[in-house]
């Protein structure tokens, strides 16, 4: 099961949006580091959806911030 299926819906997420951060997940888990540019080639979407898709996931609280490898890198909060 989705871990985060219960927080993004109690967050309004729901849809497409739900849909792709299910693949972000199935694709990055808990082990990998992603960026913006990771999550336009993953989804195959612009650089604004992008964005927007990061700040869905980081106002729900399922991804957090990765210090020491530049700005915007993040990762899924185990």
């Amino acid at each position: 099961m989705f871990p985060y299926e219960e927080v993004l819906e109690a967050n309004g997420v729901k849809g497409k949006t739900l849909s792709n951060i299910r693949n972000l997940y199935g694709v990055f888990r808990y082990e990998r580091i992603f960026g913006r540019t990771d999550i336009m080639n993953v989804l195959g979407i612009t650089s604004s959806p992008a964005s927007a898709l990061i700040s869905r996931m980081k106002n729900a609280k399922i991804i957090e911030p990765v210090k020491g490898l530049g700005k915007g890198r993040y990762r899924f909060v185990p």
